[in-house]
């Protein structure tokens, strides 16, 4: 589940902040408001390409971060161990090239005790 995204100099977006509570989300807004833009960027931390002209006019590069909370997420194998994860996931555009990847870091947030 997406948790939270924050978006720097993407397209028209200076700065975005946004935190998700559970359950379901609705994103609402007037023609233009950035609801697309939103989920582009959103995109990017996922795997989309995106080249130079994502990158806010007057900025050098533009900066996505999500993070998702996957503790609902059953184990693989019974018996495995339970372990909360945050995956953060991060994509960088800079002006003069295309995008860049940065490497997401995983982080355990809550190891559980092991069943033995």
């Amino acid at each position: 589940m997406l948790v939270h995204l924050s978006v720097h100099n993407y397209a028209i977006v200076e700065h975005l902040d946004l935190e998700l509570d559970r359950g379901m989300s609705v994103i609402t807004g007037e023609t233009g408001a950035g609801k697309s833009i939103m989920l582009d960027a959103l995109g990017l931390t996922l795997g989309d390409r995106a080249d130079s002209g994502v990158v806010r006019p007057g900025a050098d590069k533009a900066d996505i971060l999500a993070t998702f909370d996957l503790a609902d997420i059953p184990r693989p194998t019974p018996g495995w161990p339970s372990v909360t994860w945050t995956p953060t996931a991060r994509a960088s555009c800079v002006g003069s090239s295309r995008q860049k990847d940065v490497p997401a870091a995983i982080s355990t947030v809550r190891p559980a005790r092991s069943e033995t």
